[in-house]
């Protein structure tokens, strides 16, 4: 065994990452094989990410990051994407509506964009499994299913990743088609015309 000793904690700290220890085990291990957990990813992104300075909020940081991996996406997909703030709802019930990053214009919109800045441990997962991820209480599939779902016409959904930590891949995307997913829109379409009704008829008997 070997054994490293620190003189601050600092350096203590820096020096676990990168290495599974006992606080981490519960986050690696999984019992059925094939599997991986989140704590994995971390190890990779661990080794592989830059640190950066301060403590921006996520929220904050995506919302600076998404101007430039929108330019990324157009250039890599040769695609020119409108930005502007929009909602899209449906025709035939405007409660169902979803708002995308970019949208190309057309007379039928055909083709949206989705961008993601994640934190480093899960940009990696998605790239690694090419799945797409749930991310902090956001459901990303579920975001993707909805866009089907208001628009009939619509073809694609572009899912750019970004995070510029990952020096060696800070940027991928994801080409969704209606066709991978038509099943689940056509169940969650039901489902949710169901549970508007019934949202319907209770605000009608709590208003009235």
């Amino acid at each position: 065994m070997i054994i490293q000793k620190f003189d601050s904690e600092k350096e203590w700290l820096e020096a676990r990452e990168g290495k599974v220890t006992g606080s981490k085990l519960k986050d690696i291990l999984v019992k059925k094989k094939g599997e991986r957990k989140i704590g994995t990813y971390k190890l990779i992104a661990d080794r592989v990410s830059v640190k950066e300075e301060g403590n921006e909020p996520p929220m904050d940081r995506g919302k600076r990051l998404e101007t430039q991996a929108m330019k990324i996406l157009a250039k890599e997909t040769g695609k020119k994407f409108n930005t502007d703030l929009v909602i899209f709802m449906r025709e035939d019930n405007q409660d169902i509506a979803y708002s995308p990053d970019g949208y190309i214009k057309a007379k039928k919109i055909k083709v949206v964009a989705e961008i993601k800045c994640l934190d480093s441990k899960d940009h990696i997962r998605a790239f690694i499994t090419k799945e797409i991820p749930d991310y902090q209480g956001h459901y990303y599939r579920d975001q993707v299913i909805q866009a089907f779902i208001v628009n009939d016409d619509l073809e694609i959904v572009y899912m750019g990743f970004y995070d510029p930590r990952v020096k060696e891949k800070p940027f991928f995307y994801f080409t969704i088609t209606r066709e991978s997913l038509q099943e689940e829109i056509s169940e969650y379409i039901e489902l949710e015309k169901i549970e508007l009704e019934f949202a319907d008829m209770w605000i009608k008997e709590l208003t009235f």
